[in-house]
């Protein structure tokens, strides 16, 4: 099965527990806490406030020592914090912008977020870094597998395409959190979510 993981907007905003939490509900299992500019005390009110029976699918970008302190399900990495990299044994991720980044650290994470595949909803200015082409060979020579996630311009269209390249899974922020920012129209966030996990089912199917 495909994984299917939300990526949170970059800042904390008014909505957002009560929209991480109808996530929850509906059965989102991957969570990235990723919030580059806020505080460790930012991030434990969130924790606070959302179900303690979900912690077990957030995933830390920062403050990895709250670890001790919350349930959470692991931490991520990328190339500027690597803390915890050989004394935490939990579930580890990590962030990857080139296939030689993949073959290097594929064997020491649960999984790799491999970006931008598609032109970024949430950033205009990230623009695809890999070919169609570069993605297929890539694929064949299986340094893209399951353990490998596809990330930046994800939406429902792209699933399909994205699951022919031999990822185990997506990775969407902009697609979710780009027009709730702007309505704030719960039933329009969880119409997207659902579409996302149906649209996974189908092309596994």
């Amino acid at each position: 099965m495909m994984k299917l993981i939300v990526i949170a907007n970059p800042s904390f905003f008014k909505e957002e527990v009560t929209a991480v939490r109808l996530l929850f509900e509906n059965n989102l299992m991957y969570f990235h806490l990723r919030k580059p500019d806020a505080g460790i005390v930012e991030f434990q009110q969130f924790l606070n406030k959302i179900d303690a029976k979900y912690h077990k699918h957030i995933i830390l970008h920062d403050y990895f020592e709250l670890c001790n302190d919350y349930a959470v399900k692991g931490i991520h990495h990328n190339a500027k914090n690597q803390s915890y990299t050989t004394d935490f044994n939990g579930f580890k991720t990590r962030a990857c912008h080139t296939f030689d980044e993949i073959i290097a650290h594929k064997n020491n994470y649960d999984y790799l977020l491999l970006s931008p595949i598609f032109h970024s909803i949430s950033k205009k200015a990230y623009r695809s870094a890999f070919t169609e082409n570069e993605l297929t060979v890539a694929a064949k020579q299986k340094i893209i597998d399951d353990k490998v996630i596809a990330m930046g311009g994800i939406e429902v269209v792209n699933i399909a395409k994205v699951k022919t390249w031999n990822f185990g899974g997506i990775a969407v922020l902009g697609y979710l959190w780009n027009e709730f920012l702007m309505s704030k129209n719960y039933q329009l966030l969880l119409s997207r979510f659902n579409a996302l996990q149906n649209e996974v089912k189908n092309v596994m199917s």
